[in-house]
């Protein structure tokens, strides 16, 4: 089963990509990785985006607490595992 950690939560966070770059969470296979949207959104390597940068930063602003990290990863488990 594949399961989004609260690592990968910060990590998403705290990615910095070249400037005007979006950074995003992404599956490919049984992998959850931060990426660039770029890389993601790629066909050919047949990656799913499961939450971007902007949305993280919408939803709790540029300082997650491990209560957000652990909610929101709980809550992105649960969507790509159909839970």
């Amino acid at each position: 089963m594949v399961t989004v950690t609260v690592d990968d939560v910060r990590a998403l966070a705290q990615a910095r990509g070249e400037p005007g770059e979006d950074q995003v969470l992404a599956l490919t296979g049984d992998v959850v990785r931060v990426e660039s949207a770029a890389e993601a959104y790629d066909e050919a390597r047949g990656s799913k985006v499961i939450y971007t940068q902007v949305e993280l930063l919408a939803q709790f602003g540029e300082e997650v607490t491990d209560a957000e990290a652990t909610m929101l990863a709980a809550a992105l488990t649960a969507r790509i595992t159909g839970a």
